[in-house]
């Protein structure tokens, strides 16, 4: 299977990086002194999962997307149309087109019965140059989770996730689907493939629009927002917390620590020992006043219940479990928002 990636930027070039770091025939399609540092010295990644470096062929001629079976578009939503008539001339028969854009994508009402069938959607696609480019039967939906950035010419900064899920817009599912997941997977990357890939775009859709402003606004991560006094404002005005109730942010933090820890590996053995030590921990005294005061909204408490359901019995089984991969999936920042267990005392340690 050959892969080209149209927009070998931060999250492109670091799908790029690990498909040809697994063997796989790769393209990058990049501009400038970032296209000019791959071509003389390879793409280099710095991950928290190890750094590597990797070789692949790299190009600005668009036309190169001609020869591959697979093309992942990383280009953002706005520069798909400039270039929409110089791929539909490139692309052949058969080529499957992994859409990675954020937001709502163009191709999201292709086929979907209802009133809305086949609108063309003018704020990502005006004038549908896009839909008229791009065959239907070639869209494979994509859900990015990984947040990268590029540091310099040639060098990614992978921050962490490896999910990109996958999914045909009719939500059946297909062979290629099946295909590139098996492709991506051999990269070190997570490609599930889901049958309602809409119900993910809609879900990173709601916490894009309600968080990226208040960071970029801010210059601060999810963490930080999380310890400021403005955080509890917004808690008591969603009538989590009573209004003449004080809690100290970082104290819920630590207080939540033991199951966001449980993420620090790939995997994490539980074991019936560290479920006594977290029942321990829930119940110190200096964590009362936050449990007692908080009334967070029944779907959060549901939450909160599944969870500990759900370590209890991995615990009672000594369960293996992939936890990093949840809480990068539907905890994006985890690892920043959660600071060193302070008072443990050890008792909290992974089981070996």
């Amino acid at each position: 299977m050959r892969f080209a990636v149209l927009g070998a930027g931060a999250i492109g070039g670091y799908v790029g990086a690990c498909l040809a770091r697994a063997g796989l025939d790769v393209t990058l399609i990049a501009r400038g002194a970032h296209l000019a540092a791959i071509r003389s010295r390879g793409i280099h990644v710095l991950s928290p999962d190890g750094d590597f470096h990797a070789s692949p062929c790299a190009t600005d001629d668009i036309a190169a997307v001609s020869g591959a079976d697979v093309v992942f578009l990383g280009l953002k939503a706005y520069s798909l149309p400039p270039v929409a008539a110089d791929l539909h001339r490139a692309f052949r028969p058969g080529t499957a087109v992994i859409a990675a854009q954020n937001g709502i994508p163009w191709w999201y009402f292709q086929g979907r019965p209802g009133p809305y069938r086949d609108l063309v959607i003018e704020s990502v696609d005006p004038g549908g140059v896009v839909t008229a480019a791009i065959d239907p039967a070639s869209v494979v939906g994509c859900v990015v989770y990984p947040a990268a950035e590029v540091t310099e010419p040639g060098v990614i900064r992978h921050v962490e996730g490896h999910r990109f899920s996958l999914g045909e817009p009719d939500e059946s599912r297909s062979e290629r689907c099946g295909e590139i997941s098996r492709a991506f997977r051999a990269g070190g990357l997570r490609a599930p493939v889901a049958t309602d890939l809409r119900s993910q775009i809609w879900l990173k859709v709601i916490g894009n629009a309600a968080l990226n402003p208040v960071t970029a606004l801010l210059g601060a991560t999810l963490g930080q927002l999380g310890e400021s006094p403005a955080a509890i404002r917004l808690v008591r005005q969603v009538g989590a917390l009573a209004p003449d109730v004080e809690v100290d942010p970082r104290l819920i933090i630590e207080l939540l620590h033991p199951l966001a820890a449980t993420g620090a590996d790939t995997s994490f053995t539980y074991s019936r020992a560290w479920l006594r030590g977290l029942m321990a921990h829930l119940t110190e005294p200096r964590f009362a006043p936050a449990l007692r005061n908080l009334t967070p909204p029944p779907e959060y408490a549901q939450v909160w219940r599944a969870t500990l359901s759900a370590a209890g019995l991995f615990a009672q089984l000594g369960a293996t479990v992939p936890t990093r991969g949840f809480h990068l999936a539907y905890s994006p920042g985890f690892r920043d928002s959660i600071p060193p267990a302070r008072g443990t005392g050890g008792t909290l340690r992974q089981a070996s």
